[in-house]
């Protein structure tokens, strides 16, 4: 039974709704043409998902537009979706219908496309009718790319930046019976508690393609859990329990092909995964790059790390004919973390290092040591992605140096930039400017800019560190970790954006931040 009221349709019963069978049908633009601007922003993620007309003015309260939208919708068949955020002007959602590629039921995605920076914010309203026979979920930006078979979610932002695995429902599940979310809906069922997570996972993972399984445990904190592809769509988890008394709870959740299938197999304690964490030298490399330092043999180990007890653990544990390690090294809160996103298919393995930006302000030195099948590729790193530190405040931002008119100066010399037109004018283009403005939002209130040029060989380049905390007692030092060797000299432009009161200094061409020793690294593999 249905019940009219005020024009729309309120559901009074469960049947199901049929699949419609024009593909149009599924999703609807809802018109809001003269819907009125808010004063209140939103983030990307604060949908609504309204399944009765009573309820539109709950999410709707502007005067009249609850009964305008309503009637636009019939909720016997639809339920209604209203999307509202605030960002720079030009932002565009779109959506696109994709049948799942086994039960063949269709999911509506739909993802964000920012637009380009501005001074005055955009307001942004849209509204969708999508059939209650589809599913619909947010996505990120769909990819050409194919999919991997298998890969790692990481949970690092929900163990250690949202306060705990306790924002989550864990009804069921174990390393042996792990939860199987195979939609939004099954998501947002483990995740009522916790709405940004559920945003989080279910943005990356492609429901009509993929699915979740999330393993939960107590055990050893040695416990080791790992995946392999033997075969095409046949995965292997394979978990192998630790021997330390320290017992605690442990988290994995993967993301699979929705055509493959997979199995746990228990692990021998001998057995060790194509990528794991490595107990690190006591004695510190420095090595302030994005990009790790690779170890391939024995021979660049013993140069690297000089301690003879600790290289004869290292031969005894690590086949470099088969292996090589990966380090890496930087300076940032205490609570910064990184973690490795693994992913493999038919014909790729393959390792991402995702970096974990901290909160608190107690500066610390940190740096983690992988070990890395070596048929598996290194496939990047967000460490310090666009420069940017944890909680410095200090990052270098984008900048195109072939539109600039900036003249050569003094390397050691920086030009400090404290507002808009000073900007403008050291730099002569009003494109560069604005794309510099897209991805940062710069306040020369709390701000100011440090513009290096100069003319160099061919090869250097340019790095910063941060000493001492936070503003204003921190500093920050530039120095060339690398100075070009080659004959042939070129034009270098960097741009850093950092706290007003911060100090900086600038280090003569060869000079290094640290008294720690520095090795020249191999290219990644």
């Amino acid at each position: 039974m249905w019940l009219h009221v005020g024009g729309g349709l309120a559901e009074m019963d469960d049947a199901p709704t049929p699949v419609p069978s024009d593909p149009a049908k599924i999703v609807r633009v809802i018109d809001l043409a003269g819907f009125p601007v808010g004063k209140d922003g939103y983030q990307f993620g604060g949908q609504s998902e309204i399944m009765r007309f009573v309820d539109i003015a709950k999410h709707i309260p502007e005067k009249g537009w609850a009964e305008k939208i309503g009637n636009q919708v019939n909720f016997k068949t639809e339920r209604l979706l209203f999307f509202r955020w605030q960002s720079y002007e030009g932002d565009k959602l779109h959506y696109r219908v994709t049948n799942h590629s086994v039960s063949k039921k269709p999911i509506v995605a739909f993802w964000r496309m920012p637009g380009k920076a501005s001074d005055e914010p955009g307001y942004f309203y849209h509204a969708f009718a999508v059939s209650k026979a589809a599913d619909w979920q947010l996505i990120d930006e769909p990819k050409d790319d194919v999919r991997p078979t298998v890969r790692d979610l990481d949970l690092m932002e929900i163990l250690h930046g949202m306060g705990g695995p306790d924002l989550i429902d864990l009804d069921v599940g174990g390393v042996e019976k792990p939860i199987v979310i195979r939609s939004a809906t099954d998501l947002a069922k483990l995740c009522s508690n916790n709405g940004l997570f559920e945003v989080m996972v279910q943005q990356q993972v492609d429901f009509a393609k993929e699915h979740l399984l999330f393993f939960t445990w107590s055990g050893s904190g040695q416990d080791r859990f790992w995946f392999e592809l033997p075969k095409a769509n046949d995965v292997r988890v394979r978990y192998s329990a630790g021997k330390s008394k320290n017992d605690q709870q442990h988290y994995r959740m993967l993301v699979i092909a929705n055509e493959a299938t997979w199995k746990l197999k228990l692990a021998p304690g001998n057995e060790n995964p194509p990528v794991r964490e490595y107990h690190p030298y006591g004695g510190i490399i420095f090595h302030e790059d994005n990009e790790p330092l690779v170890i391939d043999s024995l021979e660049v180990a013993s140069k690297a790390f000089p301690d003879p007890e600790w290289l004869k653990n290292l031969a005894a544990e690590v086949d470099f004919a088969k292996q090589r390690l990966l380090y890496f090294y930087w300076e940032g809160s205490g609570q910064d973390g990184m973690s490795a996103v693994v992913a493999m298919g038919p014909k790729r393995k393959s390792v991402r290092f995702k970096y974990h930006t901290g909160s608190n302000l107690n500066l610390a030195t940190h740096y983690q040591l992988y070990v890395v099948d070596r048929d598996v590729e290194y496939a990047g790193t967000t460490l310090w992605a666009g420069g940017r530190s944890s909680f410095s405040g200090v990052w270098e931002l984008p900048i195109d140096a072939g539109k600039c008119t900036t003249p050569a100066g003094d390397y050691a010399k920086p030009i400090v930039i404290a507002g808009k037109a000073e900007l403008l004018q050291k730099l002569g283009s009003k494109e560069v400017v604005a794309e510099i403005n897209r991805p940062v939002a710069i306040d020369f209130n709390r701000q100011q800019l440090l513009l290096f040029c100069w003319d160099g060989k061919v090869g250097t380049e340019l790095a910063y560190t941060v000493h001492g905390g936070f503003e204003p007692k921190s500093k920050t030092v530039f120095y060339q970790p690398r100075v070009g060797k080659a004959a042939l000299a070129k034009r270098y432009l960097h741009l850093y954006t950092m706290p007003k009161g911060m100090q900086w200094q600038v280090l003569p061409p060869g000079e290094r931040p640290f008294g720690a020793k520095i090795i020249e690294p191999a290219p990644a593999k």
